[in-house]
């Protein structure tokens, strides 16, 4: 089958029997917080989740593609590879699409000695339990008024728990709006985004007060 190009600003045209199609270069970047790595490409008006790929190789390539029918014979498409990050877990890669947004999410690696704390601490906090139990058993009513107090304390725990997730969700995608926005082709550096988990923070504290 024939295939011929051509440029017409900055795209390249393709054309097979009828169709056209046309090959962008959409703005990405990368930013970061505690848990994950974030691949983000910006897409043209109109993409649909479902008509992006996203594909990882046992040697943690990530290849991302994208193609939309935008006329009776005509297509845009694109593709973007890159290398996951040191020290992430490229197997549990997975992609979402906010706003018109592309967040490739890239799982960083537990040090193994966070792994043994968090094992140390479920230790301890079941051996805690078992004590707990047989204090309680000293007095109903005392039971019954900690029981009490522990069941608001979860409940703040998880309402705090939400309300973190839910600001973390929407300043990620409002500072990956601005930072798309302002850059063609980014990587951000470790110092940004320290920057920008302190700003998730302070805007959170900020919604607690109000």
């Amino acid at each position: 089958m024939t295939h011929y190009g051509d440029h017409r600003g900055g795209t390249n045209l393709t054309s097979s029997a009828n169709s056209v199609y046309e090959d962008i270069e959409p703005s990405s970047g990368w930013i970061e917080d505690a848990e994950n790595h974030y691949l983000l490409i910006y897409l043209p008006e109109g993409f649909k989740r479902e008509e992006v790929k996203l594909q990882v190789d046992t040697f943690d390539n990530i290849k991302v593609s994208g193609e939309r029918k935008v006329g009776e014979y005509k297509f845009i498409r694109f593709q973007k590879s890159t290398k996951a990050p040191e020290k992430s877990k490229s197997e549990d890669t997975s992609a979402r699409l906010e706003d018109g947004i592309l967040f490739v999410i890239i799982p960083k690696e537990l040090p193994v000695n966070n792994e043994r704390d968090e094992a140390t601490i479920a230790s301890s906090g079941h051996e805690e339990n078992q004590q707990e139990e047989i204090e309680s058993s000293k007095g109903h009513d005392t039971e019954e008024k900690e029981n009490h107090k522990e069941g608001l304390s979860r409940d703040e725990e998880f309402h705090d728990a939400k309300m973190e997730k839910k600001w973390h969700e929407v300043y990620l995608v409002a500072a990956g709006k601005e930072i798309l926005k302002n850059n063609k082709t980014i990587v951000i550096t470790a110092l940004l985004a320290f920057s920008f988990g302190v700003y998730v923070s302070q805007k959170y504290q900020s919604s607690k007060i109000d």
